[in-house]
């Protein structure tokens, strides 16, 4: 009680809904700004003051409605703030970081020609434990060329990771449908979501690897089955833990 913390979070007009899996749809008009709240004792928040950008010190920010913001996830310090920023309908999305004061802001990730027709966008980025890593969804291929996903034909993401110091790249999952939204748990295993795609199935499934890349896991939503038996039947799905995705 009495404390006060920084939140960080995107502003975005209203008219902008596109789903998780729609990360290369450009949704200009947005912001990301920190809000000092006060945190009462019974643990609700109230604003401390008036919010700031984080984006008026980042290269070749000008006009906010041909601004793309997105997944900003803040450094384990509170000092450091990574996000995913788009300028300009034309462009694509690329990891950023900034201090959480506004200053220090500058470009993680280079951008990328498009092959076959297909934008490299990197979004999504996360922390990793110590601060050493950034953990992003790329559309750029890696180990097979960019691609569309199966079910949806939208572009296909598998995750990557990267130094702080723009060094030491590389691919972490290797799917032909979608991973997206990375998050680590506390002793340090990687968390997403994941499409799964078979014969008469979909589904948004939680999985998890480990920092070296072994384990790679189910871990929520991975199955269910057709109360009928028919593995096509997609109108009696029986879900396995209660819920479809």
């Amino acid at each position: 009680e009495g404390d006060t913390v920084n939140i960080v979070y995107v502003e975005r007009d209203e008219s902008h809904v596109a789903t998780p899996l729609e990360f290369s749809t450009f949704q200009g008009g947005s912001d990301l700004l920190v809000d000092a709240a006060n945190i009462a004792a019974d643990g609700s928040i109230s604003a401390a003051g008036a919010p700031i950008s984080l984006l008026d010190n980042c290269p070749g920010v000008g006009d906010r409605a041909q601004v793309d913001v997105s997944g900003p996830d803040v450094n384990i310090d509170g000092t450091s703030v990574a996000f995913a920023m788009q300028i300009g309908a034309g462009e694509t999305k690329q990891i950023y970081t900034v201090n959480i004061d506004g200053t220090g802001c500058s470009r993680l990730t280079d951008p990328e020609s498009a092959v076959d027709g297909i934008d490299i966008h990197n979004f999504d980025p996360a922390w990793s434990p110590d601060g050493d890593f950034v953990v992003f969804a790329s559309t750029r291929g890696g180990a097979h060329p960019p691609g569309l996903s199966r079910r949806l034909f939208l572009p296909q993401s598998d995750l990557w990771r990267i130094r702080i110091d723009g060094e030491g790249l590389e691919q972490m999952t290797f799917l032909t449908n979608s991973e997206v939204s990375p998050q680590f748990m506390r002793e340090g295993r990687m968390i997403m979501t994941t499409e799964k795609v078979s014969q008469g199935f979909y589904q948004l499934a939680g999985r998890r690897i480990n920092w070296d890349l072994t384990d790679y896991h189910p871990l929520l939503a991975q199955r269910a089955e057709s109360a009928l038996g028919d593995p096509n039947d997609l109108t009696a799905l029986r879900p396995s833990v209660g819920y479809q995705q």
